[in-house]
């Protein structure tokens, strides 16, 4: 940042607590911290006493500038933080490599007849997200039985014109419009209204839409009074193929309502977390435990660097995988204490309205189970290596060949697109 005096600045830090983010010449985010007193912490970063990594070395030579935002309190500073680095992912921050992301249930109420959809990120776009859920299955079975039942659109159209009504024929625009469209497959089989070419059914519409949303936050006792109602009285007129409809979508509304409460009225659930490190890679093993019985088990990776602690790398972890759950155990069992178990759990515990647990057996049964899971992860790390090393040998291999090619000493980025064409026309991207 240009005028930007990095001596200077230092002496304007406050003590209080805070997050503070580094950022290169060109305003990229290439790491993000909290600190009790940021004075003190930010300071060590530019101080020549302080002993540092070399992974921490190389990220002060690429400082330009450094930004900081004061809270109230260090929790505040560890929310902070985690949403600044889900948010920017910077590289020198301890990231996990497959960072999985849970899936939504998108509702585009940001448009003027809303759809419903599968996506893995949340985005600030005025539209509503529901979840995140754990299965991709439930969410497939949910859209499902939205488009069946709410019959919303599919299409991506974008549909902000009311249909016109024109006197005259010649009064049409030549150009392509709202009237020229037909009805779609899904319309005529009764899965969607229309909304493109019906001008009368913005009432029923927004009905359904919200509908949908109180289906999705799981307010669901008056939809089904509501049906439950409708299919009595069609079942009183004798028309009983609607009756069968309004008990089918009862028995829809309470099987699906039952899988996106799995696991969450049982107290004996914990993760297990095991950790073996080695050069410059974590793998975290994760064994999930629900009713007692060991039901799923998930494996992360973490880059890192030689001279980083153990502590440091586990509390990286945790702050990102727990940061946005699908599933929040009440016990979460580690290996080691991390720097502040009294702070993450607080910070776990932000938005919930049961106590989860940070727990390190000493003895036992359940230290066994601790070393089992650290025994998988290295089971795992041997497993992940060979075939890393592998993949690098011929990516190294490939990329000598690139530098003989172009005549470059170095590369840095590479870019490649898949072009696909359909009937000969139709390029895609």
């Amino acid at each position: 940042m240009e005028g930007f005096d990095i001596n200077e600045e230092l002496k304007k830090l406050p003590t209080s607590p805070g997050v503070y983010i580094m950022h290169k010449q060109d305003g990229e985010v290439i790491y993000v911290g909290k600190a009790k007193n940021l004075k003190n912490r930010v300071k060590q970063y530019f101080s020549k006493s302080y002993k540092k990594t070399n992974k921490i070395l190389q990220m002060v030579s690429n400082i330009d500038y450094f930004e900081y935002i004061v809270v109230d309190n260090e929790l505040e500073s560890l929310i902070l933080e985690s949403n600044f680095i889900k948010e920017y992912r910077p590289r020198y921050n301890t990231l996990l490599k497959d960072d999985k992301n849970y899936p939504y249930i998108k509702l585009t109420t940001n448009e003027k007849y809303p759809r419903a959809f599968f996506v893995h990120r949340k985005q600030k776009d005025n539209a509503k997200y529901f979840g995140p859920y754990k299965s991709s299955f439930v969410i497939k079975q949910v859209l499902e039985f939205i488009k069946d039942t709410y019959k919303l659109r599919t299409c991506n159209s974008n549909i902000t014109e009311e249909k016109i009504d024109f006197d005259d024929i010649n009064d049409i625009p030549k150009v392509d419009s709202i009237n020229k469209r037909k009805e779609c497959l899904y319309y005529h089989i009764g899965m969607c209204l229309a909304p493109c070419i019906k001008k009368d059914v913005k009432e029923e519409y927004d009905k359904n839409v919200k509908e949908v949303i109180d289906f999705l936050n799981g307010n669901n006792k008056q939809i089904i009074e509501e049906l439950t109602t409708k299919m009595n009285e069609s079942s009183e007129k004798e028309d009983y193929e609607k009756a069968i409809i309004y008990r089918d979508r009862i028995n829809s509304i309470l099987e699906i309502s039952e899988k996106q409460k799995i696991d969450q009225k049982t107290i004996n659930d914990k993760d297990i977390v095991g950790m073996y490190r080695e050069k410059n890679t974590a793998l975290i093993q994760i064994f999930e435990v629900r009713d007692g019985n060991i039901v799923d088990r998930s494996v992360h990776i973490l880059y890192i660097d030689e001279n980083d602690i153990d502590n440091d790398i586990l509390e990286s972890f945790i702050k990102q995988y727990y940061n946005e759950p699908y599933f929040l155990p009440r016990e979460i069992w580690l290996p080691f204490d991390l720097n502040d178990n009294e702070l993450i759990e607080k910070w776990l515990n932000r938005n919930n309205d049961k106590k989860i647990k940070i727990i390190v057996p000493k003895i036992g049964q359940n230290d066994k189970l601790v070393k089992l899971a650290n025994a998988n992860a290295k089971i795992q790390w041997t497993q992940k290596a060979k075939k890393y090393e592998k993949d690098t040998k011929e990516i190294d291999i490939a990329y000598d060949v690139l530098k003989k090619m172009t005549g470059y000493d170095s590369i840095n980025r590479l870019e490649s697109y898949d072009i696909s064409n359909t009937a000969g026309s139709i390029n895609v991207a």
